[in-house]
């Protein structure tokens, strides 16, 4: 999510504010929980070398836990007679998060190698390693479409492997839900392997969000899978005929 936050400075004058456009994180360091942050505040201070770069920090409040954090965004220069900045997207959680993202058991247990790339991927971002987190989440993406799309179709295991990604979305997945949050998905996620990005209004925060919603519709087909092998159960025991009762009577 982007927000537009004034940011001030304790030692400056009030006039020296600026405004800028502000990639919010998504999700609370205290209780680890995936939402939107609620902005109290913007303030900035002077990097200890050069006194020009502003590092802008927001004071952040969890909507669920009521505890305050804040971001430290990458430093920045303004021009005093606008007082904007250029867009802020990379930032550092204080408290660091730690924990790593839960899958349900039906996720781990189809797709184990997804779940732990894509931890890896977190834990680099957690680290502030912007410029290869991406790229993470932009392989655990594929390997989940590609072990997805095997699932569905065993029989073209190594045509799926070997086919690029954006093919083996258009080729081999099925649902349209999940064929348009892949397709958004690999977008945004080259853009993190190339050296200049065409889509810069997207960040890996959207990348995230179009991941989880990837995952939440693969587990809404497996409940479906589980529902319906559970009515046909059903059926097939009302329509099974009924073995008739010995009768207890002796000869």
């Amino acid at each position: 999510m982007i927000k537009n936050i004034s940011f001030f400075s304790a030692v400056e004058p009030a006039d020296l504010r600026f405004t800028s456009r502000v990639y919010m994180p998504n999700i609370c360091p205290m209780c680890n929980t995936t939402l939107e942050m609620s902005s109290l505040f913007g303030f900035y201070d002077f990097d200890p070398l050069y006194r020009e770069l502003k590092i802008p920090y927001v004071i952040l409040k969890c909507p669920k836990c009521d505890r305050i954090s804040f971001a430290a965004y990458e430093e920045t220069t303004f021009e005093e007679n606008s007082g904007r900045t250029a867009d802020l997207i990379a930032y550092q959680l204080y408290p660091q998060p730690t924990k790593q993202k839960e899958f349900s058991e039906d996720i781990k247990a189809k797709y184990p190698r997804f779940c732990s790339v894509y931890n890896e991927a977190l834990l680099a971002e957690h680290n502030r390693l912007n410029e290869i987190c991406g790229m993470g989440y932009r392989k655990a993406l594929e390997i989940l479409i590609k072990d997805y799309a095997i699932e569905k179709d065993p029989d073209k295991e190594e045509e799926i492997k070997k086919a690029f990604l954006a093919n083996c979305i258009n080729s081999y997945i099925k649902s349209d839900k999940i064929q348009a949050l892949s397709k958004a998905s690999a977008w945004i996620g080259n853009d993190e392997t190339h050296y200049e990005k065409r889509h810069i209004e997207y960040s890996i925060q959207e990348l995230k969000l179009f991941i989880d919603a990837v995952v939440a519709t693969i587990e809404t087909d497996i409940a479906y899978e589980k529902a319906t092998a559970l009515l046909s159960g059903i059926d097939a025991n009302r329509t099974q005929p009924k073995t008739p009762r010995p009768c207890c009577d002796t000869p």
